[in-house]
Formats: C-alpha cells, structure tokens, sequence
C-alpha cells in the first residue's frame, strides 16, 4: 500500500522539477537576451558632426561584441543622475578629467574621440587670454561645459550669451552682433562648408584647446569597458575611427544642406 501512495506523489514532483526547469531556461534566456543590448547616454545630438562620429564609432564597436546599442541625447545636469540611478549603462563621450569627478565610474582608457575647441572672431586671437578684455562679446552653443568652464576662469562670464545651434552663432558674428563664437572644431567646419557666405565674413579662427574624450561606464560593467578597450584598440590600428570621423563630417553637411536657415 505504501509503495502504491508513493508513485502518484514522486510523479507530481518530478512535473513540479520540470516545470521549475522550464521556467528557469526561461528567465535565463530572457537574462542573456537583455545582456545584449546597452543604453548609452550622449550630450551631443545627432545633427552635431562629433556626435555623428562617435555614434558610428561606438555603433560597430558593441557590433563586434554583438550588443545592440541604443544612443540617448540627455542634459549634461542630468547625465550622471540617470547613470547611477541604472536607468544608462554609461556616458559614451566625456573630458578625461570627468573621472577626477567621479571616480565611481569605470573610465575607458582609449580616447573616443579627439576634439578642438575654435574661436571665430572678428580680431585675432591667440589664447583664452585674449578673451578677458571686458568689450568682446563671446557666444558659444548652450550645453558645452568646457567653454562655460574655461571662461569663468578668465572672469568673462558677464559678457557671454548662448545660442542653441552653431550656425545661429555664424549668423550673430557675421552681423557684428557678437566679435566672438568659440564651438568644436567637427560642428564649426560643417557649418563653414555648407555656407561659404558667411565663411567669407569670419576673418580669423584659433584653436583654443584640443583634448581627448572618453566613454565612462556604470561600476557593474567592468567587464564590458574592458571588452570594448581591446575592441577600440583594434579599431584603432584598423583606421576605422578616423573613418568614422570622417563620415560623420559628410553626414553632418548633408544634414545642414538639406535644414533650413
């Protein structure tokens, strides 16, 4: 009687195990699946010639390690917040001392991409030095922290105004409305190419700064950055960064040719 009680039981507990199992492949599966795709945040737009680069940089970069990746465009104030809240895996285009910041984050040690900051003006100029003259009036695109930076060292920060998109900068310094926009070299040079009219009317341009930028991760990815390290580091000796560089110029002038002034 006994061994007739048991086999109905030992029989609904091994349906139990396999349903359990089943559930389990499930959830691994699902697990796996969402490890394959990665959100990033950006401050630079799609529109902006150092944004373009970046994306199709970091596009065939996570390729390589089949990761899809999504791109978002956030406030630089909010940027951080988002990432350490988990709502961003990390910051795909950051100053090399953003670490000093906040050294919670798991910095890429190869450089992203490489940008200059310029100054247009209407009077040469040689350095941010040139600039604490309390006449000049100074426009740079709102958002771009090392311009904000730089020129609150100098004291100038009284004499600034922001616009919203580079070539409303070029339209305020050709008018004599402005003597100076400063903005990155990628963005500027589209700009300049795609409207020559106002290329004729800037008489002198100066790189200011040049620095390197870099991807910072959430501390859970530590071994994703150091993946993707080795991946950029290919990348690297293969060309394909400048390659990309290159591209997101071209994509960045097509974009200004067919907008709207």
């Amino acid at each position: 009687m006994e061994s007739h009680q048991f086999k109905p039981y030992f029989g609904l507990s091994l349906l139990k195990l396999a349903l359990l199992l089943a559930l389990s492949l499930v959830t691994l599966t699902a697990l796996a699946a969402s490890a394959k795709s990665i959100q990033m945040s950006i401050l630079l737009p799609e529109t902006d010639a150092g944004g373009i680069w970046a994306r199709l940089v970091f596009k065939e970069a996570f390729k390589r390690l089949n990761t899809e990746l999504e791109v978002v465009t956030i406030p630089e104030s909010r940027s951080y917040s988002e990432v350490m809240a988990g709502h961003f895996d990390g910051e795909l285009v950051r100053a090399e001392k953003y670490s000093l910041l906040h050294p919670d984050l798991l910095k890429i040690k190869i450089p992203s991409v490489t940008i200059r900051l310029l100054a247009y003006s209407t009077f040469p100029i040689q350095s941010w030095e040139d600039l604490r003259n309390k006449d000049i009036r100074i426009d740079y695109k709102i958002g771009n922290a090392a311009v904000e930076g730089a020129l609150q060292k100098i004291n100038a920060s009284d004499r600034v105004s922001t616009i919203k998109e580079d070539l409303q900068g070029f339209k305020k310094l050709a008018s004599g409305h402005t003597d100076v926009y400063i903005g990155y070299d990628a963005s500027t040079f589209a700009i300049l190419k795609t409207h020559p009219d106002l290329a004729k009317k800037i008489k002198y341009q100066k790189i200011l700064e040049s620095f390197d930028v870099y991807t910072y991760f959430h501390p859970k990815h530590r071994l994703l950055a150091a993946q993707l390290e080795k991946i950029l580091k290919q990348m690297e000796r293969e060309g394909e960064i400048e390659k990309a560089r290159i591209e997101g110029e071209k994509k960045a002038e097509e974009i200004l040719v067919i907008r709207p002034n």
